[in-house]
């Protein structure tokens, strides 16, 4: 397998199990807005996917090759994953050869070690393309051990918090980082946010225990002594690869038995493009997360100008420095001395939305897939 330093305008194949569009989950919301910055720079992306999270062969200008050979369903996760791609390994191979020859596909960016089809089918012994590992989450370590096997030429991953933590379980060569991605014209709207005495606390995540929303529930009360008229917006869609059913119950447990009901809004679904819309109406977004490897729903805040109280969890602190308020993890009293030291004080206020919308600008679709070209041309 041969590498070459190259200045011709790459084709990028990308390799996940799960591309779609208005999916409740971050890997897919981030290759999305990826595959958008590429083309913004007039690069053609293809992608090599299967019909668990849509059925679509084009998505804008993304075209989607769809296979039966992929799972479509998971009834035990991983495990599912694990056995239909050993399953069919020969016939995928067969596909993904034809799928990058079809496509005259130059660079293979393999999303995850897993969910990313070629390692686990060993499709990798007979693509001779540059390969890209991109790494979004922490695996398991016989994933990360198994992927320093494979001749991968080109290792990235989202945040230097996340390069941390993989570098702990199994050692690669010089893991470059590469960020997750916002279209910031999309949230450069302007809506009348709420009045001052009736703020909108928004937590644009879903409801899963890493999340950490209930410390946001069981700190509200104590915000609607001082503020009465405040509403909490939480995220009622369900996320697509596992049951969180008994945490949402949890949660909606902890309104009914706090008297709040009247003030919180679950919504249901949101797809991607009305995220803006109920961001720009909210008064700041509050982000009580007990873990996160990059933070997207941080990107979209500080898009539309909103303040930020986020834990110091994962890359959270690193991504939004000094335009959010950080607090305590697992905690609703740090919350909600947070969120009150926002809304409390209108200098901060402004300061923060300020900084937000200044730092955002290097995490444009644009910018990131720039910086992500520029570096596979290096193979």
């Amino acid at each position: 397998m041969g590498t070459s330093k190259t200045s011709v305008k790459p084709t990028i194949g990308i390799c996940f199990l799960s591309f779609g569009i208005n999916i409740f989950a971050g890997i897919e919301h981030a290759l999305y807005n990826l595959c958008n910055g590429f083309n913004d720079n007039d690069i053609d992306v293809h992608i090599y996917s299967g019909y668990l999270s849509g059925d679509e062969d084009k998505i804008g200008n993304i075209s989607i090759y769809r296979s039966f050979l992929l799972p479509s369903k998971l009834p035990k996760g991983d495990k599912t994953v694990r056995s239909i791609l050993s399953l069919n390994k020969t016939a995928i191979n067969e596909e993904i050869l034809e799928f990058i020859k079809s496509k005259k596909i130059t660079h293979a960016y393999i999303c995850d070690p897993l969910w990313g089809i070629v390692q686990t089918t060993e499709a990798w012994k007979n693509i001779d393309i540059p390969m890209i590992l991109s790494f979004h989450v922490l695996n398991t370590k016989d994933l990360l051990l198994e992927a320093t096997t494979v001749p991968y030429h080109l290792y990235t991953t989202v945040s230097d918090y996340l390069r941390t933590q993989i570098q702990t379980q199994a050692k690669f060569r010089n893991i470059q980082v590469i960020p997750n991605s916002v279209e910031i014209s999309r949230y450069r709207k302007e809506i009348t946010p709420a009045p001052s005495n009736s703020p909108i606390i928004f937590c644009n995540a879903r409801i899963s225990p890493e999340k950490g929303i209930i410390y946001l529930v069981n700190c509200f009360p104590e915000i609607l002594k001082i503020f009465s008229k405040a509403e909490l917006w939480l995220c009622g869609g369900k996320y697509p690869f596992g049951n969180q059913d008994s945490y949402f119950f949890k949660i909606q447990k902890a309104i009914t038995d706090h008297g709040i009901t009247k003030n919180v809004r679950i919504m249901p679904k949101l797809k991607w493009d009305e995220i803006p819309n109920y961001i720009h109406q909210a008064t700041l977004v509050v982000m009580p997360s007990l873990q996160e490897t990059f933070g997207i729903a941080a990107l979209e805040a500080m898009a539309c100008g909103k303040p930020l109280v986020v834990t110091n969890v994962g890359n959270l602190p690193s991504l939004t420095k000094n335009a959010s308020i950080i607090v305590k993890p697992n905690s609703s009293a740090s919350l909600r001395d947070g969120i009150l030291k926002v809304l409390q004080n209108e200098e901060l206020y402004d300061a923060l939305s300020k900084k937000g919308s200044t730092l955002v600008q290097k995490y444009s679709n644009k910018t990131v897939a720039q910086k992500f070209v520029k570096l596979i041309k290096t193979v």
